[in-house]
C-alpha cells in the first residue's frame, strides 16, 4: 500500500483538545471555566454568609421575646389562679399594682411591676419575682355583683 504524498497527517484527538483556540473556533478553555466557577462560588458563599447572619439575629431576637412571653403567660396564670381565691371585699387596683386577700386567710398578696420590668409577688415579708422583661402591668378591677 502506498501512501498519498499530498495527504496531510492529523494529530491524535487528545492533542487537538489541548491546543489553543484559533480564530474560527468557539467555546471556553478549562482555565476560563475554572476562574468563572471560582468567582461564582465566592459570591454565593458571601451571600449565604450574610443571609445566615441575618437569620441568626432574627432567631436571637425571637428567642428573647418568646422567653418573655412564656414568663408573662405563667405570671398571668398565677395571678388569675390567686384572684379566683381572693376575697372581693378587699381588692385594690392601682397603676402597675393589684392587692388582695385570699379567702383562705394569710397575709395580703400584692403583685407590682417595678422599673426593672419585673412582676413581683409580695405576701407578707416575702417577695418573689414572677416574671421578667415586662414593659407594663395594667390591672383593672371591676365590681362583680
Amino acid at each position: 500500500m502506498t501512501q498519498n504524498p499530498n495527504r496531510r497527517l492529523e494529530p491524535p484527538p487528545s492533542w487537538q483538545a489541548t491546543r489553543r483556540r484559533t480564530r474560527g473556533q468557539r467555546g471556553f478553555t478549562i482555565v476560563e471555566l475554572l476562574i468563572v466557577s471560582s468567582v461564582t462560588l465566592v459570591i454565593i458563599g458571601g451571600v449565604l454568609l450574610m443571609l445566615s447572619e441575618v437569620g441568626l439575629q432574627v432567631w436571637r431576637r425571637t428567642a428573647v421575646k418568646q422567653v418573655a412571653m412564656d414568663n408573662a403567660q405563667r405570671a398571668v396564670e398565677r395571678v388569675s389562679q390567686e384572684l379566683r381565691q381572693a376575697s372581693r371585699t378587699n381588692l385594690a387596683c392601682a397603676a402597675g399594682q393589684v392587692r388582695f386577700d385570699l379567702i383562705t386567710g394569710g397575709p395580703p398578696i400584692t403583685y407590682s411591676h417595678n422599673e426593672a420590668g419585673e412582676l413581683v409577688r409580695t405576701a407578707g415579708n416575702a417577695s418573689q419575682v414572677v416574671a421578667v422583661g415586662l414593659t407594663e402591668f395594667v390591672p383593672t378591677c371591676q365590681a362583680n355583683g
